[in-house]
């Protein structure tokens, strides 16, 4: 009968060493504060697959972890998975893990922050400048059923201070062209650019799931490609603190550049910037950036940063091109906050001017908060990025959300619609028995002539060139001399006419235009409902009734013409 060592220290990992070689009782061996039970071998064992990664040599003969892999690379299979577990310590390599092709094997540590393994610099910096393409402290390409738990990945950890960025895309794991899964458990993972990357192959069969861990990069915490990501209560952050803006110029918490899948749930996904001249590009909680991905982010917290004022476009969600087929985001916290800004575009949702219509995202009982800051070139819940553009925008759905802010967007550029928590609201005192609510904010007259203003026509003919001038799709458009109820909508333009929605509603002539943009977010058409209340006194047999009801206004009247009554109302859909 074997004998076992019973090694007894003040951490708890429960794990028992087996010694064939011994048939006597050992008294217990105490080794860096650790207490060992439970079978575990060091390769001579086939019975129990499992060895140890000890730098003392004290507890099997495997000094590093290249040792390690190297015997269980020909041993370990789906059907009979193999544990390399690393003692508490620090583990550094001036040279990649190669990890690659492995499948059954799991890499268990005593601790994100007692088993670390970490890139020397000597390893970032031959990184950095050897060749181009994606490098990770452990490259796990090719891998099939591989797990960490319990253990740190540190692709900074020899970073002194004195490297400033890496031109090469460094990572704290890189599984391009993976096989099968990648499961990383309850780890602190770190990287120069990414913490996790899918690389340039990724495979649209492989699943990458994270939980309760932490993943810093950068750049991104996660650069994913046409893979499944499966991710839960982590905490997930993209943060620039470099003081070179050349190379690394827009981080994210979570960074979506291929076709994949991606479900979140309960994370904390942030993109920060915290440099003296923050990135002239984005700065994002999460950045799409690929081609019709599918997403689904819930109960999450997205937050964006920058303190210092900056001219890029920061916002917790940036989508720009074709790139979403499907986005929905339930009970999320989307969150933009910044120092005094005198440039830029700041919000919690940004659509790009190439985006497509065919793009829809769902944001359901979402709140989207300004955190804090001032300025911008923009600022409010949605914003654009980009110049104005003729086709159609996203549809973003916000039923349920809450909003305290204005949007930014042109109607070209989105279609709303869903009913918010809040329904929208406010007071309004007739004068003469009469009253008009305006959702339009007027931005002034612009420079562009319109030569045939008309009651009877929908097209607006006339003038050098509509598009050039700013006029799009969907823009709010009246005379600008005539009054606020006269707002309607471009339904189609070209360089040379504009075509509206109801006609024109103001007086007819030459005019020059007046640009509008909702400032109630809802109001994009006529489709929403009025829910009128009297605060004072009504004269006897005092009625109202709301008409006209137009996307850009709607009119109280009072059957008493002289009526100085207080309407309050609630707007719905």
């Amino acid at each position: 009968m074997k004998s076992f060592i019973r090694i007894c220290l003040a951490t708890i990992l429960s794990v028992d060493i087996y010694a064939a070689s011994q048939t006597f009782p050992e008294p217990p061996l105490f080794i860096n504060g650790l207490m060992l039970s439970g079978p575990i071998v060091t390769g001579d064992n086939p019975n129990y697959n499992e060895v140890i990664v000890d730098p003392n040599g004290i507890l099997g003969k495997y000094k590093t972890i290249q040792l390690a892999i190297n015997y269980v690379r020909n041993n370990a299979t789906l059907a009979k998975p193999w544990t390399i577990r690393l003692l508490p310590g620090i583990y550094l390599t001036d040279v990649t893990i190669d990890a690659t092709n492995l499948t059954g094997v799991r890499f268990v540590g005593a601790g994100p922050e007692i088993s670390i393994v970490g890139a020397t610099k000597t390893w970032i910096v031959n990184n950095a400048t050897g060749g181009v393409g994606f490098h990770g402290v452990f490259d796990v390409s090719g891998c099939n059923d591989v797990t960490f738990f319990d253990m740190q990945v540190n692709g900074v950890y020899g970073d002194d201070g004195t490297i400033l960025t890496t031109a090469n895309a460094e990572s704290g794991i890189l599984h391009d062209n993976m096989q099968g899964n990648l499961v990383i458990r309850n780890c602190l993972i770190r990287g120069s650019a990414y913490a996790v990357s899918a690389g340039g192959n990724a495979n649209a069969s492989a699943l990458v799931e994270i939980y309760n861990s932490t993943l810093l990069g950068n750049t991104t915490s996660i650069r994913g490609g046409a893979e499944k990501w499966h991710i839960f209560s982590s905490d997930l952050r993209g943060t620039t603190t470099n003081t070179n803006v050349v190379q690394i110029n827009n981080p994210s918490g979570l960074s979506l550049l291929g076709t994949g899948e991606f479900q979140v749930w309960g994370c904390h996904i942030h993109g920060e910037d915290q440099r003296t001249v923050p990135s002239s590009g984005s700065v994002a909680g999460i950045q799409f950036g690929g081609a019709n991905a599918s997403v689904q982010i819930i109960g999450c917290t997205v937050h964006v940063m920058v303190p210092n004022d900056g001219t890029g476009n920061y916002a917790s969600v940036v989508i720009s091109g074709n790139n979403v087929s499907s986005g929905i985001f339930v009970g999320d916290d989307l969150i933009y906050e910044t120092g005094t800004m005198t440039g830029g575009v700041i919000g919690a949702i940004q659509v790009s001017a190439s985006t497509l219509s065919s793009n829809v995202l769902r944001f359901t009982s979402c709140n989207f908060r300004d955190n804090g800051g001032s300025g911008g070139n923009q600022r409010g819940w949605l914003v654009r990025n980009g110049s104005a553009v003729v086709n159609a925008g996203p549809t973003i759905d916000i039923s349920g959300s809450r909003y305290l802010d204005g949007i930014k967007v042109p109607t070209t550029q989105v279609t709303l619609t869903g009913t918010p928590s809040t329904p929208v609201n406010g007071s309004t005192t007739l004068v003469a028995g009469t009253a008009t609510v305006k959702l339009i904010t007027d931005s002034g007259a612009s420079s562009e002539v319109a030569a045939s203003f008309t009651n009877a026509s929908i097209s607006v003919t006339g003038g050098t060139n509509y598009i050039t001038a700013g006029f799009t799709v969907g823009m709010f458009v009246k005379k600008s001399t005539d009054t606020d109820a006269s707002w309607t909508r471009i339904k189609t333009l070209t360089s040379t006419t504009l075509t509206l929605e109801e006609g024109y509603l103001g007086t007819t002539g030459v005019g020059t235009a007046n640009k509008g943009t909702p400032n109630i977010q809802t109001q994009n058409d006529s489709t929403y409902k009025i829910i009128p209340s009297a605060t004072s006194v009504l004269a006897a047999a005092e009625s109202y009734y709301i008409t006209p009801k137009k996307p850009g206004f709607f009119t109280i009247t009072s059957s008493n013409a002289g009526s100085t009554a207080t309407i309050d109302w609630i707007l719905t859909r």
